[in-house]
């Protein structure tokens, strides 16, 4: 990743924007915040890393899907 970096802007729908919220700090839930059912949130994402911004988050997760997507149609 370069340290030149460009602002994308998009709009997502709030039950995306409350999942985003809550994989970016899932220490604070104890439930799923769309539907309330209770869970334990052992993704990689709050394992390996302290709380970010969701913004920070959705960057990340952006930029890796594209990569993503970019190299499956190389081959």
């Amino acid at each position: 990743m370069s340290n030149q970096r460009q602002q994308v802007n998009c709009r997502v729908e709030e039950s995306t924007l409350t999942k985003l919220k809550a994989l970016a700090n899932g220490y604070k839930y104890k439930t799923c915040p769309t539907c309330g059912r209770e869970w334990n949130l052992n993704c990689h994402i709050t394992e390996k890393s302290d709380p970010v911004q969701h913004s920070v988050l959705a960057s990340q997760l952006l930029e890796q899907a594209i990569d993503e997507l970019f190299k499956a149609n190389l081959n």
